[in-house]
């Protein structure tokens, strides 16, 4: 069964993934588009409307996003819609993709293609009588009705499923208890809206007049109610939600040196990379892990709030950058640029995830590195001299490393721990950087000195000294602290360039 899910759950996600192969070249927008009976379109159109009504032939593909539709005309090709509400009445030449609350296919609804399919993610789809789908129909959703006849198989996953019309192939099904009676609270939720649909209680429910000719498997918390004909066996898997206290059961005391056996195992695979990684950082690039063990010593718990919430605010942002660039290249392809929409899909795709897992690894990898680090220097600090030197990094590193793993291991406060140690290192690191670029934004070369355009950079001996007062201070307590550098060639007023020699002034004194 899982199997069969997880096959569902991938052809509904081809609702929005098979747009990609369409190129809409008609884009019909506005509060109102009606498509009148005489007009005919000869190319895909993608449509963004408040109300769509379609009478006429779009011989193409139909795309796009609407509050309410209603199908009356004729299109050819596929249809890949959301639209609170979609009614078809007409003649559809392939698939029928849908996202949203209600579908209703309705007499005298047709499809051309003998392999036509409905794929559906929706609260409720309907299938009326005298409408019939060739194919095979795959529905998420809470509700779904088949009235009519349905020339495949048909595979859903939510709430309630009712056939009181005739499946020529199997029924593959989810429901909910049919036993339950929600729905008039369901129900209430959709007084606001004006959608054309009638909730029914959940469960299974094959009516006298209905028919599956080949084989029936659903689970469900009880037994559905099936009055009409199966064709093939019933398959029925029980999900009960009764909850039956148990008797806890004891497992039996294992020896105490399974335990530790487990515990150094556990510490080892702690040691091993947070060691590595703290080595190769510290000889690569020793001074982005100082300074964020710094400013952890010396605001940690600043440092765990800015850790925790980045963390937390993470996650919505990957979905938000990712969500974007697909709207980029949905866009470039309804657009018709399609060598342009490849190659920006994979820029996107190589920065989105490049972006994310360099985030990631920074938080869960460096973050604890730099907590060991800070850990380390303060049980170093009555041994040597901290003089911030790579020996002295290294040195300081083991110890912290060792301390981490010990208690990151623990059973059960273990994973709290290792938590704590990556949001607080996650927030030492942005807190580094914030101060960073406060400092560069503090230390913009002034203006010009004379008129001749000399930069005042030039008031230091070397360009080595210059490049020191660009990097010093590190942080902003140092730089309230340290007095500002007086320039060797001092600022002189405009105009007291090329004077003669012994020009004075009017008002100075012989």
């Amino acid at each position: 069964m899982r199997r069969k899910w997880f096959i569902r759950i991938i052809l509904i996600l081809m609702i929005f993934a098979a747009t990609g192969t369409v190129a809409a070249r008609d884009i019909i927008r506005g509060d109102m588009c009606h498509i009148e009976a005489e007009t005919v379109i000869n190319s895909n159109v993608f449509v963004l409307c408040r109300t769509l009504i379609i009478d006429g032939t779009i011989n193409g593909n139909l795309l796009g996003t609407a509050t309410a539709a209603t199908l009356n005309g004729t299109i050819s090709g596929d249809v890949y819609l959301i639209a609170g509400q979609l009614d078809v009445t007409g003649i559809l030449g392939d698939d029928l993709h849908f996202a949203g609350p209600v579908l209703r296919i309705e007499q005298p609804a047709e499809f051309q293609n003998e392999a036509a399919d409905i794929l559906s993610l929706s609260l409720s789809t309907r299938l009326f009588q005298g409408a019939k789908l060739p194919n095979s129909l795959i529905n998420v959703g809470y509700q779904l009705i088949i009235d009519g006849e349905v020339g495949g198989e048909v595979n859903f996953w939510g709430s309630a499923l009712e056939i009181d019309g005739i499946v020529d192939g199997d029924v593959d099904a989810n429901v909910g208890d049919s036993e339950a009676t929600s729905v008039p609270r369901l129900q209430s939720l959709l007084i606001p809206f004006s959608f054309d649909v009638n909730l029914i209680n959940p469960g299974l429910r094959l009516a006298e007049t209905g028919e599956i000719k080949g084989e029936l498997r659903y689970s469900a918390p009880t037994e559905g109610i099936i009055d009409g004909q199966v064709g093939e066996s019933i398959i029925f898997l029980s999900e009960t939600t009764d909850f039956t206290p148990a008797i806890p059961l004891v497992e039996p005391e294992q020896p105490a040196s399974q335990e530790a056996n487990r515990y150094i195992s556990r510490v080892i695979g702690e040691l091993i990379p947070l060691g590595i990684i703290g080595m190769v950082g510290i000889l690569i690039m020793p001074r982005y892990l100082a300074r964020p063990a710094k400013n952890l010593q010396n605001k940690p718990l600043s440092n765990l709030a800015l850790g925790l919430l980045s963390f937390i605010v993470s996650f919505p942002i990957i979905v938000i950058i990712a969500f974007v660039s697909i709207l980029i290249v949905l866009f470039l392809l309804f657009l018709q640029q399609d060598n342009l929409a490849i190659f920006l899909a994979i820029v996107l795709g190589v920065v989105d995830l490049g972006g994310a897992s360099i985030f990631y690894f920074i938080a869960i990898f460096i973050a604890r590195v730099v907590v060991c680090l800070a850990i380390g220097r303060i049980v170093m600090r009555s041994l040597l001299i901290d003089d911030g030197s790579q020996r002295y990094l290294l040195v300081s590193l083991l110890p912290g490393v060792v301390l981490v793993s010990l208690f990151v291991s623990l059973p059960f406060v273990g994973l709290l721990l290792n938590a704590l140690a990556a949001f607080i290192g996650l927030g030492a690191i942005l807190t580094t950087i914030r101060n960073r670029l406060r400092v560069i934004r503090a230390a913009t070369p002034p203006m010009t000195n004379n008129a001749h355009g000399s930069n005042f950079a030039s008031a230091w001996s070397t360009t080595t000294e210059y490049d020191e007062y660009l990097k010093l201070p590190e942080t902003i307590e140092e730089a309230i602290k340290r007095p500002p550098p007086i320039p060797h060639d001092p600022i002189r007023p405009l105009g007291m360039d090329n004077l003669p020699e012994g020009f004075e002034w009017w008002d100075d004194e012989s």
